[in-house]
């Protein structure tokens, strides 16, 4: 991917109903990024006669592990229009043989492209706590008062009540 595949990766993205990042977003993922090495790929594209057709995203962090220090990637907002999907493995081939990454990451992997990642010998660590969604709600007053309104019954002073309930850490 290059700047100027922004508008195209923006415009499949958007599609496929992924939010879409804003300029700051693009500029801090290819200027911003404290770890993010000039040579480190920020994703690819799929690009047929049509256009961009796909994108994966990649971000190179920094970590520590044993007192060793990792060049880690994550990847991001993997999606490939249908009408290109045979060449959506491509992608995943690009993310997983990136040179100089001690470790690769998917934090968006689900059952349904579980498959495709067991093909790179991609595994979720045997560990549970990698198979369980957790959502932390540090006040969720604002949550609760935005809920009543999208449901058409307005702030109810009873909500005030749910308070702690839904502010603890959920499993």
């Amino acid at each position: 991917m290059t700047a100027d595949d922004r508008p195209a990766v923006d415009a499949v993205l958007g599609e496929a109903g992924f939010k879409v990042r804003s300029a700051a977003g693009w500029d801090w993922l290819w200027q911003g990024n404290p770890d993010g090495a000039p040579e480190a790929p920020r994703g690819w594209v799929v690009e047929t006669h049509r256009g961009i057709e796909g994108y994966l995203g990649s971000l190179v962090r920094h970590a520590t592990f044993a007192q060793a220090e990792l060049r880690v990637a994550v990847s991001a907002d993997w999606y490939v229009r249908e009408s290109a999907r045979a060449h959506s493995t491509t992608l995943l081939r690009a993310f997983f043989r990136q040179p100089d990454v001690d470790l690769a990451v998917s934090t968006t992997a689900n059952d349904a492209s579980g498959p495709v990642y067991a093909v790179y010998k991609a595994r979720t660590p045997p560990h549970p706590c990698f198979r369980t969604s957790r959502v932390w709600v540090a006040d969720d007053r604002a949550l609760a008062a935005a809920a009543a309104q999208r449901a058409g019954v307005g702030w109810l002073p009873g909500l005030s009540a749910v308070g702690g309930a839904a502010g603890r850490l959920r499993r």
